[in-house]
């Protein structure tokens, strides 16, 4: 029996099969909510923005939750690149996730001196 065929690498096969499926899945989630652009890399921040808002339930709502959003997908990166070192760019999905709530820093007002003190290092960056 060769090797492909030897019990061992079914179940990687098994195992591969399953990810492409949630990977397809993914991708037609994405599509659904922002058209084929998604895999282009352009889009119209107005758009993005818009169809963000129109799920307040995936809403960050205060600074504090936008700066544990902004942490999350730095160390989202971080690890893909220490696991992967010439990994490349982030995903189109996270990557206009990462600006959308970047920008909301310069919208949402903060609860109290704190958070704003916490914020404003990253908003000198907008």
């Amino acid at each position: 029996m060769d090797k492909l065929g030897s019990p061992e690498h079914l179940g990687n096969r098994q195992a591969l099969a399953s990810k492409s499926v949630e990977k397809l899945k993914r991708q037609a989630d994405a599509r659904a909510r922002f058209g084929d652009r998604i895999f282009s890399g352009s889009f119209d921040n107005t758009e993005v923005s818009a169809r963000f808002k129109a799920r307040p339930e995936l809403m960050p709502n205060t600074l504090s939750d936008c700066l544990l959003e902004l942490g999350y997908w730095h160390q989202l990166d971080w690890l893909r690149h220490a696991v992967y070192r010439d990994g490349g760019d982030s995903v189109h999905e996270a990557s206009t996730r990462d600006w959308f709530v970047f920008y909301l820093l310069t919208e949402i007002r903060p609860r109290n001196r704190d958070e704003a003190k916490a914020a404003l290092p990253r908003k000198l960056l907008v």
